[in-house]
């Protein structure tokens, strides 16, 4: 024999009707998943690849051991850079005093060398190249879109450094942090001069990339991605005449 059971809907409780269920059941104060964050959560869809990422990344920002970042990211796919070429010779007069307000005179007492510019801006020729700055995450430090950055690979980056960094398969210039990364003892002397650690070692301890520009995130790699240093960057040419 069937029997048929109606259902409807009484103080947001579901129950047969004419069946008394007294308090059982339906939603409770303080009852059921707590948030592991102090706003509303939503549901979204993830590449597979992409999900141990996610969740590594939630879980670190979710116990403050990483700052949440939700600014602009200037990660890029590509790296566009040239390799250095000495092809002239020009010696150009050197007035080593200081320029304080106003320009000194050019005559020749004032004069008290000759500076070949491949000896001032290139230490190792086969390990140095120029690139172009596409960014304005470096701005406060100086870096401006189209200045030219010069790079060299056969420098041991530390501490501080700018760097062209790559995480993954995409590319960034940012300043090398090997500190925690709320960033509170990132001015201790015991950091100062302290080198990028090598194979393993890297991945244990705080490794992140700090962005000169409030409007740009800081670079916070995670468990399982491949962090490389390209280059260290040791000048910044800016033209400053426009014309």
């Amino acid at each position: 024999m069937l029997i048929w059971l109606r259902y409807k809907t009484n103080n947001a409780m579901t129950e047969p009707t004419g069946k008394i269920t007294g308090k059982h059941g339906g939603p409770r104060p303080n009852s059921g998943r707590k948030h592991k964050y102090a706003e509303e959560t939503t549901v979204i869809r993830v590449p597979v690849s992409k999900k141990d990422y996610v969740q590594q990344l939630l879980a670190r920002t979710a116990s403050n051991e990483i700052p949440f970042d939700n600014r602009k990211s200037d990660l890029s796919p590509t790296l566009d850079l040239q390799r250095v070429e000495i092809r002239s010779d020009v010696k150009i007069p050197f007035m080593d005093e200081l320029i304080v307000a106003g320009f000194p005179s050019p005559a020749s007492d004032h004069i008290q060398d000759v500076v070949d510019l491949n000896d001032l801006l290139i230490r190792n020729k086969d390990a140095t190249f120029m690139g172009r700055i596409g960014s304005e995450s470096m701005l406060d430090a100086g870096f401006d879109i189209g200045d030219i950055v010069i790079i060299d690979r056969s420098i041991t980056p530390v501490h501080k450094d700018i760097v062209i960094a790559m995480i993954d398969n995409d590319f960034t210039m940012k300043q090398l942090m090997l500190c925690r990364y709320d960033g509170s003892d990132c001015d201790n002397k015991e950091y100062i001069g302290k080198p990028f650690p090598a194979g393993q070692e890297r991945y244990q301890q705080p490794i992140w990339f700090k962005a000169a520009n409030p409007a740009y995130k800081n670079i916070y790699p995670l468990p399982g991605q491949t962090i490389e240093i390209i280059a260290v960057v040791t000048h910044n040419i800016k033209k400053v005449c426009r014309r």
